[in-house]
């Protein structure tokens, strides 16, 4: 078993995996995996990027200065 010290590290096995999806966000990206059990969510969000309307990612602060 692999071994997570950093503060929100974690580790999950889906034995009943069937199907995934990885869908960009304008804060990140969104992973779904299919089980048998049902769908399972995970947000993957930048601290301090985001996407813009024509799907470009930029760093926020990038943004205040103009």
């Amino acid at each position: 078993m692999t071994e997570f010290t950093k503060k929100g590290d974690s580790y999950s096995v889906y034995p009943t995996y069937q199907n995934y999806w990885i869908e960009s966000k304008p804060y990140g990206h969104q992973i779904r995996i299919a089980t048998e059990s049902g769908t399972h969510t995970i947000d993957l969000k930048w601290p301090d990027r985001k996407r813009d309307d024509c799907g470009r990612v930029s760093n926020k602060w990038k943004e205040k200065l103009k």
